[in-house]
């Protein structure tokens, strides 16, 4: 039990270390420090930085898959817009929130750092891809775009996605979350079902995060 709880202060102060540092700045010693172990503690869980890395992607491919399984069927009309926001909404908070640990695998894989990183971020594209594709290729029909190409409209769509959520980490871009989460929900309808998709009006979105803008310094 010491040492799982060992283990997961590591992961925190490393998400902590990558936050303030970036991959490239990122050191061990000050890992552990923020953990408030030993140096030498880092090296019984880890190889290396990128060894740590790696754990890390694991725990966020897995929040990436637990959503996924909660993908909802695409559906016109206002009630399948608001269904679909609603899901994408937990997909920009998830990315948002672990947005300094992708940016360092980023880094780590343009590097080719860790070949781990590379295949483990490949595979989950694809699979997020694929489920997606089967979404919009299950919707297409009577008011759906007829010519659109479902993987190629889903590989856009996760591109977009994670473009995005990425310039705002980098406070290129700076919007609400709610103007963030509109704007992909708007996307990913219209991509399927054309400029005939629902006008839903004004959509009351509680929340203090939804007012606030990302991407800026408070």
């Amino acid at each position: 039990a010491r040492g799982r709880r060992t283990l997961g202060r590591l992961l925190d102060a490393a998400e902590d270390e990558l936050a303030a540092r970036g991959y490239h700045g990122a050191r061990v010693a000050r890992v552990a420090r923020r953990a408030g172990t030993s140096h030498g503690s880092f090296y019984v869980y880890f190889d290396d930085k990128d060894d740590l890395l790696v754990a890390l992607q694991e725990e966020v491919l897995a929040e990436r898959d637990g959503l996924l399984a909660e993908l909802p069927e695409l559906t016109p009309g206002p009630t399948g817009f608001l269904r679909l926001r609603a899901w994408l909404a937990r997909v920009c908070e998830m990315f948002l929130d672990r947005a300094a640990v992708r940016a360092a695998i980023l880094d780590a894989i343009i590097e080719d750092a860790d070949p781990r990183l590379t295949k483990a971020g490949l595979r989950a594209q694809r699979r997020w891809v694929t489920a997606l594709a089967d979404r919009i290729r299950a919707a297409m029909g009577p008011g759906a775009s007829a010519d659109i190409d479902p993987y190629l409209a889903a590989l856009c769509i996760d591109n977009f996605i994670d473009r995005t959520t990425r310039s705002i980490h980098r406070r290129q871009l700076a919007v609400t979350f709610d103007e963030l989460v509109d704007g992909v929900t708007e996307l990913v309808h219209r991509s399927v079902f054309g400029s005939v998709a629902a006008q839903v009006g004004a959509v009351d979105h509680p929340g203090e995060r939804g007012r606030q803008r990302v991407g800026v310094d408070p």
